[in-house]
């Protein structure tokens, strides 16, 4: 009886199998890396410090009024929220908590390396925020934040969306936090 080389058969299916596994290793390498990336970023979304911080101008806008935001923002997307909004020459001591708060802490450092660089006040659905852009919108990575936000609709209450950014401005490339806060009005 004859045998027959199977040499050529053997060499092939290695060829075959190491391709396979090549191919599914590199693709689990970019889901992999793909989901690390989206994880450090969404690291600065609705952290505590960002909290803190969208609270305490919440607590600033309800001791002003939300009907003074609610007709600022009008019929616009959104209303870019600042310190002088919230000075009132009758209640004396605003102005330095206003400086505190949207300072962040500056007096000390108590708070770390982080100032608040926008508050947008806005309508609790944000549908019309999605896609929009200009100039307070694009910056940093405010649009990757928006797109986070759920949907909600047939809703009466606002939003804030609070953007911290570090004070460092050696690195010409600032971290940004982001978080999100309801307002009732």
């Amino acid at each position: 009886m004859r045998k027959i080389n199977n040499r050529g058969f053997f060499l092939s299916e290695t060829l075959i199998v190491a391709t396979v596994v090549t191919a599914v290793v590199t693709l689990l390498y970019i889901t992999v890396l793909g989901l690390l990336n989206n994880y450090n970023k969404r690291s600065y979304y609705n952290n505590v410090s960002s909290l803190y911080a969208a609270d305490n101008i919440r607590t600033l806008m309800y001791n002003k009024g939300i009907d003074y935001f609610k007709s600022r923002l009008g019929s616009n997307k959104y209303y870019s929220v600042t310190c002088s909004d919230f000075i009132d020459p009758s209640y004396p001591g605003e102005e330095e908590l206003c400086n505190y708060v949207f300072n962040y802490g500056e007096v000390n450092n108590e708070i770390g390396n982080v100032v608040i660089d926008k508050v947008i006040f806005t309508n609790y659905d944000i549908t019309a925020l999605r896609g929009f852009s200009d100039s307070v919108i694009t910056e940093g990575t405010t649009t990757d934040y928006i797109s986070t936000i759920p949907i909600v609709t047939n809703t009466s209450y606002y939003r804030i969306i609070v953007i911290l950014k570090e004070r460092n401005i050696e690195n010409s490339k600032s971290k940004y936090w982001y978080t999100t806060l309801k307002v009732i009005g």
